[in-house]
């Protein structure tokens, strides 16, 4: 039995024995060594592992490797975190499993806590709401020491002169490419020579003192121009066909309850047929007959308002369309929709539509939009969830009835089946 010369690891020739104290002597020398270097490279991401957002509470792992309580370790794949806690902020982890050792494989764990025993390695961090991630930050994850090391020690390199230290850069003769904007002082505007401005960087023009009659055409003939252009209270034509949908599935429901239990993105509302829990009946003030399918009041000059439910639709709001049954009554006349934003109007009595994308009985929550017209609501504050209100106005009690009513909308992602 022979030794090898530099860290005296036995091996063997031909008829040679081994014994047990001779193995464990041979493979402890092995992963002494192994140690030895691996404490040198230190633990952390070699490459890849990068975050990013997933569906819903998840978050993606790039395949990658790294070493992890100084073993070497690999991903070949995507990894994907599911179940991150909400609302709060998800610490991601890249560990060993017991067959790391020989398989290189490697395992990502979350916490809702920053871990520091030594045996993981930190890979970023992500940010989530109640149903999706909201932010993704590796700024601060844990590169291999000696990558650490040389980064910290270029980011704390300084081109001073003086002894010791080294020569300042010559910009003249030095330098080439381009520097970032963060690191050049305030320009005068003459000192552009060419290039495109970004519109933000172009202060507001004062449409009297500096544009009159400059350009091909003068103000008057601008002015002229868009007057040809505009054309009063005018429907586009996917509005009235998602209007008239929206009217034709209210008909079809009177007559088969179901025919909209699958839709997607459309709710209609028909007193008695709908299912009653369509009704906040805790903060309507106005009132509805389940025998006539009809919504109605009898305002005295405070507002008597219908609130739907809040219906969770799991995303925010980006368009909403409301459409109503046949016309609405005022007192013993209907009229169709009239040209006022936001409402049908008879007189002093008139009927207002609005939206909110929150559980809420507060008019401040609320947007109010014009029926049978597309509205953009992305700015909306929103829970994930849908309700809306119908306002009904007048000063002598006089009765304003009106039958069923449906609506469809677009969210930020697909929305549940209500």
């Amino acid at each position: 039995m022979k030794r090898t010369s530099k860290y005296q690891m036995t091996y063997f020739e031909e008829g040679d024995l081994t014994v047990p104290t001779v193995e464990t002597q041979r493979w402890e020398t092995i992963d002494a060594q192994l140690y030895a270097a691996f404490s040198v490279l230190g633990n952390g991401i070699i490459e890849g592992w990068d975050l990013t957002a997933g569906e819903n509470l998840s978050v993606v792992v790039s395949s990658g490797r790294g070493h992890v309580n100084f073993v070497a370790v690999e991903s070949n794949l995507s990894n994907i975190i599911t179940c991150l806690v909400p609302n709060t902020r998800n610490y991601i982890y890249a560990g060993l499993t017991n067959s790391s050792y020989w398989l290189q494989s490697v395992v990502f764990y979350s916490f809702v806590s920053e871990l520091d025993n030594g045996k993981l390695v930190y890979l970023g961090y992500a940010d989530t709401n109640a149903t999706n991630v909201t932010n993704v930050n590796t700024n601060v994850k844990d590169d291999i020491g000696y990558i650490s090391t040389i980064r910290e020690l270029i980011s704390q390199h300084e081109h001073i002169g003086g002894t010791l230290n080294p020569s300042q850069i010559d910009l003249a003769s030095n330098v080439e490419g381009q520097l970032n904007s963060n690191n050049l002082p305030d320009l005068n505007a003459s000192k552009i020579n060419e290039g495109v401005l970004d519109i933000d960087r172009i202060p507001n023009l004062d449409h009297i003192t500096k544009l009159i009659n400059n350009g091909i055409l003068t103000h008057a003939q601008l002015d002229a121009f868009v007057e040809s252009l505009s054309v009063q209270n005018a429907s586009l034509m996917g509005d009235i066909a998602s209007s008239n949908l929206l009217k034709s599935t209210i008909t079809l429901k009177r007559s088969h309850s179901g025919i909209d239990d699958d839709f997607l993105n459309e709710i209609t509302l028909i007193p008695g047929i709908s299912p009653n829990s369509y009704i906040d009946t805790v903060n309507s003030t106005a009132s509805w007959d389940t025998v006539a399918g009809t919504i109605y009041a009898e305002p005295t000059g405070t507002p008597l308002r219908f609130f739907t439910t809040a219906f969770d639709v799991g995303y925010s709001l980006k368009s909403f369309l409301l459409a109503y049954e046949d016309t609405i009554q005022f007192g013993s006349s209907s009229s169709e929709s009239s040209e006022s934003a936001g409402s049908e109007s008879s007189g002093d009595m008139s009927v207002r539509f609005a939206v909110s994308s929150i559980d809420s009985a507060t008019i401040s929550d609320y947007q109010y939009i014009s029926a049978h017209n597309v509205t953009d609501v992305a700015s909306l504050a929103s829970d994930g969830s849908i309700k809306v209100m119908i306002e009904f106005n007048g000063n002598n009690g006089d009765i304003i009835i009106m039958k069923g009513f449906a609506f469809m909308f677009s969210s930020t992602g697909n929305p549940k089946i209500i």
